[in-house]
């Protein structure tokens, strides 16, 4: 895979030479990727702990953590051969012992294919599991997190991107989570399978947070004012000690100011579901700079089903 070097927030990282994928849009654009995550996740971390970033991709999570603590050591897991050599390199950057494992993680070993692949968007890559190697296209390992902690020890937090298979993940280590309650920072999209990982991590006893955060920030690395797409919000279920939780969620806003930062407690699939229907997704550029009066106006208004092309016009 022909691969480039970028400038960006993290120091000088190799990157595929992909021009129309999401994330290396950004890194090319903004010097970062969704940044505001890191932030956020890195209060969490305390220095010396080991970090297991599961989907790791090009390692910016991981690197944008290490600005903010510095830990003990990090293990990349990452499923997609394309990218595992730039993000070997790219590991080189932390401040810490980094070791990669290249290969996907699931409730049980086999091997993994790639099942939905987006050009333009890498990262989102969804893989099915398999008993028996492929016999057409990649073969690509698939381990237990309980295999891998026989491999490279312990972690202290666990990082899960994996396109819904975060349960699938947990499944393959359900005893020393329960005992040991590690941190867990897991992505959170809006499906029935988010549901099903909050049903897990509830059984494994954990508190649980919901935060979410834009994509792009306002404040990026480039300072540049175009975003790519303006209240883009990615989000997370984070797990763990209460005391821990406590801490993030009185001081998420101050983390990264500029930015309007969601994080509640969530008990329920209800109070999940009600923060993803809460979450924005998407808005039209103009919606950006409207004060909190004007969008609530325009709310009203389209709560009636009044358009503005037809408000107060003769008939």
């Amino acid at each position: 895979m022909k691969q480039r070097t970028l400038e960006t927030l993290y120091g000088l990282m190799h990157v595929p030479d992909w021009s129309d994928d999401l994330i290396l849009r950004s890194l090319r654009q903004l010097g970062e990727w969704c940044a505001a995550e890191a932030i956020l996740a890195g209060a969490l971390l305390e220095p010396g702990d080991t970090l297991w970033d599961a989907g790791a991709f090009l390692g910016t999570f991981a690197l944008g953590v290490a600005r903010q603590t510095t830990p003990g050591q990090v293990v990349a897991i990452e499923a997609n051969p394309d990218v595992t050599g730039a993000l070997e390199r790219n590991l080189g950057l932390l401040p810490c012992p980094a070791r990669l494992a290249p290969c996907g993680v699931g409730a049980r070993g086999g091997w993994l294919g790639p099942a939905l692949e987006d050009p333009q968007n890498h990262g989102a890559t969804r893989y099915s599991h398999a008993e028996t190697r492929p016999e057409e296209g990649p073969a690509i390992p698939c381990r237990t997190l309980a295999d891998l902690r026989a491999e490279f020890g312990p972690y202290d937090m666990l990082k899960l991107d994996l396109e819904g298979m975060e349960l699938d993940a947990l499944r393959g280590d359900l005893w020393y989570l329960r005992d040991r309650h590690p941190l867990i920072w897991a992505e959170c999209n809006e499906s029935p399978e988010s549901l099903s990982l909050l049903g897990g991590l509830k059984w494994l006893e954990y508190d649980v947070l919901y935060v979410a955060f834009p994509a792009f920030r306002k404040t990026n690395h480039r300072g540049t004012e175009e975003l790519i797409y303006p209240m883009a919000y990615e989000a997370a279920l984070v797990a763990g000690p209460a005391e821990r939780l406590a801490g993030l969620a009185t001081r998420a806003a101050a983390l990264v100011p500029g930015e309007d930062i969601i994080c509640r407690p969530i008990a329920t699939s209800f109070d999940l579901r009600r923060a993803l229907f809460d979450t924005p997704r998407w808005a039209r550029p103009d919606w950006t700079g409207l004060s909190r009066a004007e969008l609530i106006a325009r709310l009203g208004r389209m709560e009636k089903g009044v358009a503005l092309r037809e408000f107060l016009k003769d008939n």
